[in-house]
């Protein structure tokens, strides 16, 4: 029997339920913050927590599970690109999304203070700020003040290949995100295992938010790498989909990040394992991974997910699947299994 899969609140068959912001671990917040991004992404947002019965419900005291540094570009509103609502987020922004000592005393409120547990520095593509620190030239007022800032990543980013503007982009990212490694709160909440500081990068082509770092202490940060992999499966009764499947898969817990293309070929093997056992086809190393976790398998319809019983499920668009039964994947489908983010794309 095939399940469509659908956008909903995150249910189990048991219907359990979801913590409340206070109650999230810091992976829980970066899972709910990515998964808010691809439901706007794809069109599916919930456009949570709005009404005038969430803000009375706020009046005494606010609890954001995430603190962000964004840019103060018009196209890059937080809340919408990430799909959350009033008091979700505690958001801080600024032109070229800088460390300035203003910013830094409302980030360290919102990490100290309100306890949030991940706080994210979000860049975005074709930021006019990164443009001005690139281009050099006489600058009006006080603007200045934010390139000399933004100078060292230009710095950075000056041989690499590719469009400058956007290798500046992410090199400022890290860049703030290594400045706020090294202030001493942050710092401590990080070897305190009380908060994950992300570098982020948002497309405005696409929508999507795609994670450049991880920092889960003062010393230890990893940065994400997209290292392709390749993995080819059909099923040998001519059920052969037209299009290439593409996963985009990220280590919430390490920040590893790597880029699987399934391309249908005749005489191949019939089924795609994922899990931690060497023999899968595509290899998930985490705690929380089976041997073999799930299955992509080609049917008329198309590409389907199978959790293969596993521990800790399965949940595709925030809802856990049932085990051992056919799942259509569709185009910006979300899998999380584990510590495992999976961003599926077809062409």
């Amino acid at each position: 029997m095939l399940m469509k899969s659908h956008n909903s609140t995150r249910t189990t068959p048991q219907n359990s339920t979801i913590p409340k912001n206070a109650e999230l671990t810091a992976d829980q917040a970066l899972r709910k913050l990515l998964a808010g991004n691809h439901r706007f992404v794809s069109q599916k947002a919930n456009n949570p927590n709005q009404s005038a019965d969430r803000l009375s419900e706020l009046s005494k005291e606010q609890k954001p599970f995430a603190t962000i540094l964004g840019c103060s570009d018009s196209r890059v509103p937080l809340e919408v690109i990430f799909d959350q609502g009033l008091g979700d987020l505690f958001v801080v922004r600024v032109a070229g999304n800088v460390v300035t000592p203003s910013e830094l005393a409302s980030i360290e409120y919102g990490v100290s203070i309100l306890q949030t547990k991940v706080l994210i520095v979000l860049g975005h593509s074709q930021c006019g700020a990164v443009k001005a620190a690139l281009t050099g030239g006489q600058l009006i007022g006080h603007l200045h003040t934010l390139t000399d800032l933004i100078q060292p990543a230009i710095a950075r980013s000056l041989r690499q290949p590719g469009d400058a503007i956007n290798n500046g982009v992410r090199e400022n990212i890290l860049l703030q995100t290594e400045r706020l490694r090294n202030a001493p709160i942050v710092a401590q909440l990080l070897d305190e295992k009380r908060l994950q500081l992300v570098g982020g990068y948002f497309d405005l082509k696409t929508g999507e938010v795609s994670i450049l770092s991880i920092a889960t202490s003062q010393q230890a940060t990893i940065r994400t790498q997209g290292k392709p992999v390749f993995s080819r499966f059909s099923r040998l009764d001519g059920h052969q989909p037209k299009r290439m499947l593409h996963l985009k898969i990220t280590n919430l817990d390490s920040g590893e990040y790597q880029e699987v293309f399934c391309a249908p070929e005749l005489n191949a093997q019939t089924e795609c394992t994922i899990g931690r056992g060497r023999g899968c086809n595509l290899v998930l190393n985490g705690d929380t991974i089976d041997r073999i976790h799930a299955k992509i398998v080609v049917q008329p319809e198309g590409y389907c997910l199978i959790d293969a019983n596993s521990r800790a499920g399965c949940y595709l668009n925030d809802r856990k699947i049932h085990p051992n039964q056919l799942y259509p994947l569709s185009q910006s489908d979300a899998i999380e299994m584990g510590n495992f983010f999976i961003l599926v794309h077809q062409f």
